[in-house]
């Protein structure tokens, strides 16, 4: 039988001894809070981190885990406000918690770092083909007989295939934005043109991909690009003219002709990105919708950073670290050009008689944000992949 070693070096009559689990490095700031507030707040924090997040970092090196955090009481009135920031290899994730009960805060804080913690994972279990062995081995066979370029493509293919869907929605989402609010013509440009150039820019600029910047917010990135130069192309066109400039030529009258050239039911509207009711659905999902709509609307009308913003962070879940390599900005820049948009959303719903949450208080969900996400279209996604076959 084999014998096992104690804890004391003792014959064995003691419990063996286990291996302590690494606890991950962190610094919390704490500001204008008492004694017995420091104490409970520490307590807490440390409650959660063995609770909520070590169990789901057992994989990582955790000389490379880093927990991140300020907790200060408002100077006036019993308010609290936590920010935790998770410092994983190539991923920084970030939660913000308001509220009067300090316990209450860090729980909802650490369940939110949790969420993104195990979102996170998911996407690293799907994530570089290339690492995986069996891939690795199928690549060495195939680069073998000389087709590198074969290799790479169907490498290629494999990553892009899964992370369509989203970039699909944002580019939809971006375009209905920049025709509501004058910047595109409608119908200008269509969601599959675009993702279409993205993904052929992504393949040929490979090696210009930021290290520490994921796929998918690496196409996010090129995709604003694109519709950047589409709306460069619109600003030409729509210079002012004159009321009393002659029209050159004769005036068709055929609406059918103009129409065929137009094709307004292409043009993607707002309306597109909200789930439309039934006639007869009740009150309360009416409202509901007008006041996603509504969100949309104001979204639309937004300075374009300021929405750029809100939608990566409240929609794509990016931290302010990966919202500004996307957009191409100062870190320190993300939170003030959020926090102004959010602000200026809140008074604009309350302005027209709608419900909206208060600064720093954790919103319903989709009270702004609720986009409708749909399927790309199987033939749109046939045509790209077809490109690296």
């Amino acid at each position: 039988m084999r014998s096992t070693r104690c804890c004391c070096d003792c014959p064995g009559h003691c419990r063996p001894a286990q291996r302590e689990k690494p606890a991950m490095i962190n610094n919390v700031t704490y500001r204008h809070l008492d004694k017995a507030e420091k104490a409970k707040a520490r307590q807490a924090i440390q409650a959660h981190a063995d609770k909520d997040l070590s169990p789901l970092l057992q994989h990582f090196d955790d000389q490379l885990v880093r927990l991140h955090g300020l907790v200060e009481r408002h100077t006036k009135r019993r308010l609290y406000r936590t920010s935790l920031q998770l410092q994983l290899p190539r991923k920084v994730l970030v939660a913000r918690e308001e509220g009067e009960d300090i316990e209450l805060v860090l729980r909802d804080a650490f369940t939110e770092l949790a969420r993104q913690l195990k979102k996170y994972k998911s996407q690293l279990n799907n994530e570089p083909l290339w690492q995986r062995p069996a891939r690795r081995r199928q690549l060495r066979e195939v680069t073998k007989g000389g087709d590198r370029r074969e290799a790479q493509q169907a490498l290629f293919r494999d990553l892009i295939k899964s992370r369509l869907k989203g970039l699909y929605n944002f580019v939809r989402r971006e375009i209905a934005y920049l025709t509501a609010s004058g910047e595109l013509l409608p119908g200008q440009v269509t969601p599959d043109d675009v993702v279409d150039d993205v993904v052929v820019r992504a393949y040929a600029q490979q090696a210009e991909r930021p290290d520490k910047l994921a796929l998918e917010h690496w196409l996010r990135k090129l995709a604003l690009a694109v519709l950047d130069e589409q709306v460069a192309r619109r600003l030409p066109s729509a210079r002012l003219v004159s009321l009393e400039t002659p029209v050159e030529g004769e005036i068709e009258e055929d609406d059918e002709q103009l129409y065929e050239y137009y094709q307004p039911d292409e043009a993607l509207r707002l309306e597109d990105l909200v789930v439309s009711p039934e006639a007869s659905a009740p009150e309360s999902t009416l409202a509901r919708y007008e006041l996603v709509l509504r969100s949309q609307q104001l979204l639309a009308w937004l300075p374009r950073p300021w929405r750029q913003v809100v939608v990566l962070a409240d929609v794509e879940g990016l931290s302010d670290t990966e919202i500004a390599a996307v957009m191409g900005i100062p870190t320190e820049m993300v939170a003030g050009l959020r926090q102004f948009a959010e602000a200026y959303l809140r008074a604009k719903l309350r302005d027209g008689g709608y419900t909206a949450p208060e600064e720093g208080e954790e919103p319903e969900a989709g009270w702004v944000l609720d986009p409708l996400s749909i399927d790309l279209p199987g033939e749109v996604e046939e045509e790209i992949l077809a490109k690296f076959a």
